[in-house]
């Protein structure tokens, strides 16, 4: 069902004719095949052109312009390469792909752990693209179950993103590239690859999405997740919002009545709201049994398939892999205390039902002091059960600082604080953590859980939010919406509006302002 934006060209009057001359500079923009998405990069790009009067482009995995949502009703010139290669018109980028394909797997000849050497030494272009395609590689077919650089799929998987990175060198030569404009930070996707490549060069290379624009300060930033809460900010915001109001919006979150843009709020509903049924009960009045006698540690997973390496550095090779490696700890080290494992509540997102089930049943007789978590146990009832907590980057950790409790986390975790989480430096400090918790200072004090409060709050209402609310385009915090929901609601709004220009709308005009601080 192919559903047009009513109106497009009065309500998004862009204007990304080409210019003749050869002086002009270039616009990069990555597209996403979503419509939030494009028309947020759009805008940004049409400022940008305005004020420089720069020359725009857009590369895609799609190869038709006309196919891609927002995109085929403007003048923009389309790049993507054609993996049939009907034409040979970037066949010489081709074959040095192919060379670049051929040295990875002589180089890799020799080394013991050819997975770790992909996530964490390979580069084309000198740009890092090892961890992310690893993580498109595992992203289907429960690759990370057995991960190996010996067949078709991550062949194909490591060649594309060798391929796109030396396409995305060839159009920002060739175009002359001063800017960048992305909305993608995950797997080898053109947007996430141009940001990398952009701040390499040093070209100004901006993300945007849900009212908030970024220009990357330095390449390190692209490597890592964009809402990572800097220390700057928070020593602000312990100034400006008191604690009064930090209190209501963490006790409303807790009732899954109030949430914000970074954790989805189906999520929250789905881990806050829940009623808890006779299962449930039964399940608190074993566990608080156990606790007369031992320490409940609670292992909270990850969703395995979803881009472990968006938050960059871990201590292990990803998330599959680290429950497996803390379960064979388990087994061998630590009978003294008692383990709840908990799956991941997304996880049938990503068909992975039945996996941490499969793994504790194959070492039942071993792993007698752990017990997997009921599906619709409410959080603030698990924190209660639980004595310590173990985890990789996800926000749980920070729910339960917010808890009283610390945690050891195993990523570089957006909201980390040293003194709200153990954060282990190698796979030894993180067992050698786990080994010796019954002797670890957990306890926070009450400063340190509204300091936890406070971060959790600038994640969810003010992490990188710099531009007011669009009154045209759909907010996707307030509901999940798929394509068509999403261009429903776009049309319901352009009729409210009656048509009014995005050129008049409060998000066009704060971005516009932060642009203005950023570079004009």
């Amino acid at each position: 069902m192919l559903i047009k934006i009513k109106n497009f060209k009065k309500v998004f009057p862009f204007n990304f004719k080409h210019s003749k001359s050869k002086k002009n500079y270039g616009i990069l923009i990555g597209d996403r095949i979503q419509t939030d998405a494009n028309l947020r990069s759009l805008i940004l790009a049409n400022i940008i052109k305005k004020k420089y009067d720069c020359n725009s482009y857009l590369v895609s995995d799609v190869n038709d312009k006309k196919n891609i949502p927002v995109y085929n009703n403007i003048d923009i010139k389309n790049y993507s390469i054609n993996l049939k290669f009907k034409n040979f018109k970037y066949f010489f980028i081709f074959l040095i792909s192919l060379y670049d394909l051929f040295k990875f797997y002589f180089k890799t000849l020799f080394v013991s752990d050819k997975i770790e050497w992909l996530i964490k030494n390979f580069k084309c272009k000198k740009i890092k693209i090892g961890d992310l395609v690893y993580d498109i590689y595992i992203r289907y077919d429960l690759k990370f179950l057995d991960p190996s650089i010996y067949e078709i799929k991550f062949f194909k998987s490591l060649f594309i993103g060798i391929l796109k990175t030396h396409f995305i060198d060839h159009l920002v030569k060739k175009y002359k590239i001063r800017y960048i404009v992305s909305t993608q930070m995950s797997f080898t996707s053109y947007g996430n690859l141009i940001s990398r490549y952009g701040t390499k060069l040093k070209i100004k290379t901006f993300t945007t999405a849900y009212n908030f624009v970024i220009k990357f300060k330095n390449h390190q930033e692209t490597l890592t997740n964009p809402f990572k809460i800097r220390k700057d900010k928070i020593e602000r915001n312990l100034k400006k919002i008191s604690n009064k109001k930090i209190e209501k919006f963490y006790n409303l979150r807790k009732k899954g009545k109030l949430y914000g843009s970074y954790v989805p709020i189906n999520t929250i509903r789905k881990i806050y709201g829940l009623s808890e049924d006779s299962k449930i009960v039964k399940f608190t009045k074993k566990i608080n049994n156990i606790k007369k006698n031992h320490e409940v540690n609670l292992l909270a997973l990850h969703c395995f398939s979803d881009s472990p390496h968006f938050c960059a550095d871990m201590i292990f090779r990803d998330y599959y892999d680290q429950f497996l490696q803390t379960i064979n700890f388990i087994r061998n080290n630590n009978k003294k205390t008692f383990w709840i494992i908990k799956p991941h509540p997304s996880r049938s997102q990503y068909h992975e039902e039945g996996i941490i089930e499969k793994v504790i049943y194959r070492y039942k007789s071993e792993l007698e002091n752990v017990i997997l978590c009921p599906e619709k146990i409410n959080n603030s009832t698990l924190f209660k059960l639980s004595d310590n907590l173990i985890n990789c980057v996800s926000t749980i950790s920070l729910e339960f600082a917010c808890y009283g409790k610390k945690s050891i986390i195993a990523g570089d975790a957006p909201y980390f604080h040293k003194d709200l989480f153990f954060k282990p430096k190698s796979k030894t400090d993180y067992f050698n953590l786990i080994e010796n918790l019954d002797k670890l200072k957990t306890k926070l004090n009450s400063k340190q859980i509204i300091l936890a409060k406070r971060i959790l709050y600038l994640i969810e209402k003010e992490a990188n939010i710099n531009l007011e609310k669009s009154k045209l385009l759909p907010d996707t915090t307030l509901i999940k919406m798929n394509e068509i929901e999403y261009l429903k609601n776009l049309n319901k709004n352009i009729d409210k509006s009656n048509s009014s220009s995005i050129l008049n709308d409060p998000l066009y005009k704060s971005l516009h302002t932060q642009l203005s601080k950023i570079i004009f």
